[in-house]
């Protein structure tokens, strides 16, 4: 599986060179600074320890170097924001229970969302080693439209992160 080979590289001991390819926007919405969520992207990879650690010194300390040559690369990061929306109504959850419903209809509060699909390719040869679609979403009174944007994109990382460090065999992980 595509998450196992991912799973591999990253429990190896040597740090993997990186390239986030340029953000890729589709959602519709052209207010979405691509750069500055490009290098948060970039900023969180690099500052990113290894999931796991041995204390005889041969794991390194950072797990991703960020290079900006793709031929220096070992994986290139591709990003295609699908959908960003924001709306000062909350659509209702799907929660369980008719108080949880009730109380969700009868508060009014700011949401937003985005989805990304983030795939990684071997830079050698263009093999696809990993391939997910990341939502967050976030609620918030007092968020406003213009701070949507930046918090959407950092949750979003951390998940992504998450994701892409965890194992499809989780017990390990």
């Amino acid at each position: 599986e595509k998450k196992d080979r991912m799973a591999e590289l990253i429990d190896s001991n040597v740090v993997i060179k990186v390239y986030v390819a340029d953000v890729k926007n589709s959602s519709g919405d052209d207010r979405i600074d691509l750069n500055a969520l490009k290098m948060r992207l970039e900023q969180s990879l690099a500052e990113r320890m290894p999931r796991k650690f041995d204390f005889s010194g041969s794991t390194p300390k950072k797990k991703f170097s960020i290079v900006k040559n793709v031929k220096d690369a070992d994986i290139i990061i591709n990003s295609i924001i699908i959908e960003y929306l924001w709306t000062d109504d909350d659509p209702i959850d799907m929660i369980t229970g008719l108080p949880g419903i009730a109380y969700d209809a009868l508060t009014k509060e700011n949401y937003a969302r985005m989805q990304i699909v983030f795939t990684i390719n071997n830079a050698r040869i263009g093999a696809l080693l990993w391939e997910d679609t990341i939502r967050s979403t976030i609620t918030d009174k007092t968020m406003t439209e213009e701070e949507s944007y930046g918090r959407t994109e950092e949750r979003i990382i951390k998940m992504f992160l998450k994701e892409l460090f965890q194992r499809s065999d989780k017990p390990n992980a």
